[in-house]
């Protein structure tokens, strides 16, 4: 993925689902739950409102497919 809620992507980390580390300083994993059949989204940003874009673009990726 090259950009995500119209930030780019600066870096992948795959080693505990896929962490995408974000221009505006914000990242997002999207991982699959080891217990239950869930798929959890996280994203951490210096704004609230960045969160919120991040997990709304992230749940709206997950729902498309």
């Amino acid at each position: 993925m090259k950009e995500i809620a119209g930030e780019t992507v600066t870096d992948c980390l795959t080693v505990d689902g896929y962490k995408f580390q974000l221009a505006d300083q914000s990242w997002l994993l999207v991982r699959f739950s080891g217990t239950e059949p869930v798929l959890r989204l996280y994203s951490e940003a210096p704004e609230m409102a960045q969160v919120q874009r991040n997990l709304q673009w992230a749940n709206q990726w997950a729902s498309s497919i």
